[in-house]
């Protein structure tokens, strides 16, 4: 397949920034996006418009990073970092939550994929589906500094496979026992596409997925208001923001306009 082919493509925005850091956040939930911004100190600057959601960008402040969101499901996600990328975004981490599909997985717990199971829609358009590829891959350095870091601080987070699917209300006890007996750790909508996009266009990518419930019984048990799912998702911003300050996010200089 042809990089370049497609009929439509990435366009640099009007008023986009001529001046872009390297490294971008991407960021589903938007009370995440929020704390994030503000823990990147990008609080006081000004959005940038960015489809149906937002982009912080400053590339003078310390954090130097990116942070870009909210999103929902492999289509969207892969629209704007197809879009990260023509701008000039050479790295990128995703933060998400999940579900899990393991047993030993619970609310609260961090995992930090070492693959994804397509089930979704968007990644055999980039060449990747469960017939022609098992399953999606992260970068392996960038994935290497999010658990050497985690390490460092001294988090406890879980490494694997885990699952996408597009379709929330058909996660039968079929389908999660299948992906559980692969070795699956949680479900989400967004981490196999994004690997796969990412991976064809010559990126690197890596995730951060805090667990919001549970599917492993067959049942629906949820913790999305519980204390340990919001420290979770603190503690993954602290890891993340710890991880972009070490990387070299510095500004591209200009519009690479990359596809």
């Amino acid at each position: 397949m042809e990089r370049d082919n497609a009929v439509i493509k990435p366009l640099n925005p009007k008023h986009w920034p001529s001046c872009v850091n390297r490294t971008a956040v991407m960021v589903s939930s938007p009370a995440d996006l929020k704390d994030i911004v503000k823990r990147a100190g990008l609080s006081d600057t000004t959005p940038h418009a960015f489809m149906n959601s937002r982009m912080y960008c400053n590339p003078y402040l310390p954090a130097n990073v990116c942070v870009a969101g909210p999103f929902t499901g492999a289509p969207y996600a892969v629209m704007l970092l197809e879009t990260l990328v023509a701008w000039g975004i050479e790295k990128v981490i995703v933060f998400g939550w999940c579900g899990s599909v393991c047993e030993d997985v619970r609310v609260g717990d961090l995992i930090i994929p070492l693959s994804a199971f397509p089930g979704d829609g968007t990644s055999p358009h980039y060449c990747i589906s469960a017939d022609t590829a098992p399953n999606t891959l992260p970068s392996g350095d960038l994935t290497s500094m999010v658990i050497s870091m985690c390490r460092k601080i001294k988090l406890s987070c879980h490494q694997g496979p885990i699952w996408t699917m597009d379709a929330v209300f058909r996660e039968t006890p079929e389908i999660i026992g299948h992906y559980r007996e692969k070795g699956a750790l949680a479900v989400e909508m967004e981490t196999a596409a994004l690997f796969a996009a990412a991976a064809y266009r010559r990126i690197e990518i890596a995730a951060v997925l805090a667990v919001s419930d549970e599917v492993h019984s067959f049942s629906w048990k949820t913790g999305f208001g519980s204390n340990t799912f919001k420290q979770a998702r603190k503690n993954a911003i602290a890891l993340i923001l710890a991880v972009t300050g070490q990387l070299d996010s510095r500004c591209t200089g200009s519009r690479t306009g990359k596809t």
